[in-house]
This record gives structure tokens, sequence and C-alpha cells, in this order.
């Protein structure tokens, strides 16, 4: 079961770390690019210079970090190269015994919400194999079209043991537009709404661990929010974005953690770190570059596990 595959990662590592995939070719470090630039298309380049720079990247973190999140509108911006480099680094993490949780935010109804289901948590099978284009450990999914569209996906995760984050309070400011507004009549806000299905569903994924499968996104930058929303999730793993980069700090970050009287001290969040990790000097030497890499994400675990 996710949960307890994630605990079991976060015990091993003793991390909460979550490193973000979002490549920018501006970024490329140039031990990538001189490997991609040999190459004769577009697409293989793209392929090339991608697929160097995380296949590297999982080589040195992969001791040091609960989990990756490639997001997938990073790596569809490059075409089919792209893609292929998304496909080929989450193979290599599932070999690598990595969790993966894939941000492609997926939200649609009926038979296209079936689809991304069987694409991402459970594959159909051709000719008596799985097709597996990309493998995810977790996936991220927007529930704004209705709780029905999320049904597909919830039953993926019971049938194949996978993970799921739903949105419920983003960290981008415009978050506020409709996360906060009230339901009806109520003070209860489409947020809180959300919260309460989740732990609702959440219930039949709950692992040995104590925590569910079905899980939350919630901005560092929304701390209190996170607080009260912890209250109504007790459960829930938190897939807390804006750490870094963003402007949420450390301890922000951990405000929406499982208090220490449940399930244990800081048990419950996966902190996502992208920039703050990635954008290092692309002038670097491989080995420097990778030695930036694993120091930065020693330094966001130190503050991360702070009191």
């Amino acid at each position: 079961m996710f949960a307890d595959l994630i605990q079991s990662r976060v015990s091993a590592t003793s991390s909460v770390l979550c490193a973000g995939f979002d490549p920018d070719l501006r970024m490329i470090p140039s031990f990538a690019r001189e490997i991609a630039e040999k190459k004769d298309t577009q697409e293989e380049y793209l392929f090339t210079a991608l697929f160097s720079t995380y296949s590297a990247a999982v080589e040195v973190l992969e001791p040091l970090v609960a989990c990756v999140k490639p997001n997938a509108a990073f790596f569809e911006q490059y075409g089919v190269g792209g893609y292929r480099a998304l496909q080929q680094i989450s193979l290599l993490c599932k070999r690598e015994k990595v969790p993966v949780i894939l941000d492609a935010k997926r939200g649609d109804i009926a038979s296209s919400a079936q689809a991304y289901a069987n694409a991402y948590l459970e594959p159909l099978e051709a000719r008596g194999e799985a097709i597996e284009i990309i493998h995810a450990d977790a996936l991220t999914v927007n529930p704004f079209l209705g709780f029905e569209t999320i049904s597909p996906f919830i039953s993926a995760c019971i049938r194949k043991g996978k993970g799921l984050f739903v949105l419920v309070k983003t960290s981008n400011p415009g978050s506020r537009d409709i996360q906060d507004r009230a339901v009806g009549d109520s003070a209860e806000t489409i947020s809180q709404k959300i919260a309460k299905v989740i732990d609702a569903e959440g219930s039949r994924v709950v692992g040995q661990s104590g925590i569910s499968s079905i899980g939350a996104v919630i901005g560092a930058t929304h701390p209190e929010e996170a607080r009260q929303l912890r209250a109504l999730m007790p459960r829930a793993l938190f897939l807390v974005p804006g750490f870094g980069a963003q402007g949420g700090s450390a301890a922000e970050a951990r405000a929406g953690q499982i208090p220490e009287s449940a399930l244990g001290s800081g048990m419950g969040i996966l902190v996502n770190m992208s920039r703050g990790l990635f954008q290092i000097d692309p002038s670097l030497s491989r080995t420097e570059w990778l030695h930036e890499l694993a120091t930065r994400a020693r330094a966001a675990n130190e503050q991360l596990a702070a009191d």
C-alpha cells in the first residue's frame, strides 16, 4: 500500500523531502547538454538532455529523499522527447525503488477519468502485457469538476495499492478565489468540504502505519489552514508544495504534520522542493553539479527536521 511504502521510505531516509522534477532547458547542466548535442534529431536531443540530467539526479538523491515528483506538464512541453524522458525516468525510479508521485492534476468526467486512471494507476493490458507507459506510485488529481470525477482514481488505488493526492488548498495566491469560498450559507469552505470527502474515502485505504493512501495537496504558504485541515483529515498524507523558492518556510511546511500525540512526530507530510534543488549553475562539471544537488537536499532535510 502506498502509505506504508512512503512511511517505510521516510524511516529509511530520515527524510520527508519530495524532489520535484520540473525541467527547464535553460538550467540543463553542461554535462547533459554535451551528450545531447551529439544527437541528430530534436526529439533525441530533448530526450537525452532531460534523461541524462534526471537519471544522474536520481543516483545521488535516492538515499536523501522520501520520493520524487515529476511534473507531467514540464515534460510534455518538450514533445515526444520530453514524454519519453518522463517515461524512462519513472521506470528508472521504479528499478531503484524510489517512489514516484506523478504530478499531473488529472480531473475529468466519466470514461475520461477512467482512462486517466488506466493510464497512470491501473494499466490496461494488450496481448497479455500491461501498458505501463509511465510508472506512478501515486497521482495528483483535481476534484473541481465534482467528486464523482475522482471515483475511478480511488477505485484504482484500492485495487492496486496506489496513492492519490487531491487538490485541497494549493500554494498559489489565487487559490482563495475558489478554495476559500463558503459552501452555500454555511461557514464551511470548499477546501474543508473536499477535506471531509478525502477523510471519508481515505478510511478505505488506511495502511499498517495508520496513514491513508488517499491524501491532500496543502500548500506550505497556508500554515494556519493546514492545521485546520489536519483536524479534518487526521490520517491523510499531505503533499506540501511551496517550500523554498515559493516562499514557504520549513516551519510552515511542517504545519500540517500529524501531531506527535497521534501517530508519531513528523508523520503524514511530504514536502516538495523543485527549483530550490535544481536551479544550479549549469556550467558546473557533473561532479560539481551532483555535489551541489546533494548538498541542497541535505540542507533541506536539516531544515525540515529542526524543532
